[in-house]
């Protein structure tokens, strides 16, 4: 028998369901606790008739304490307009592996007319002796 403080052991979680409709209007017959609206989809909404019939479709599904997330980004209007060249912050973390900090910065080019930012990280490692260097990934647009 483990403690109380040891580990636990591992519930079965339910599999997710994901389904591809049209979000203003579907109908699946069932309600759930959970309902997750992804990828920035709110923003493809276009009028607020759009928006209500959304929400109306949503509120059809949802169990009575159910959750309704929604995953929206909203870029701030300052990294969008600064100078795609010069690396900004992006955030910085502590390696479980050695204790050491990484930084990581991003660069980025978004265009207005299409909405798209393409970026590029960078991580970069000074080690205990101040030596630095640094790993780009691939680039990729949101």
């Amino acid at each position: 028998m483990e403690s109380p403080g040891g580990p636990q052991p591992e519930r079965p979680r339910p599999a997710p369901e994901f389904v591809c409709a049209d979000m203003r209007r579907f109908d699946l017959g069932r309600s759930f606790d959970h309902i997750l609206l992804a990828g920035n989809s709110l923003a493809h909404l276009e009028t607020p008739d759009d928006l209500r019939a959304m929400l109306g479709s949503v509120r059809n599904h949802l169990t009575r304490e159910g959750r309704f997330v929604i995953d929206a980004l909203v870029p701030d209007v300052r990294l969008l307009s600064r100078d795609a060249e010069l690396p900004g912050p992006f955030g910085s973390f502590e390696s479980p592996l050695d204790g050491l900090t990484r930084s990581v910065t991003n660069t980025h080019a978004f265009d207005p007319a299409t909405q798209i930012d393409t970026w590029r990280l960078t991580a970069r490692l000074s080690d205990a002796d101040g030596r630095e260097s640094a790993y780009s990934g691939p680039s990729g647009s949101v």
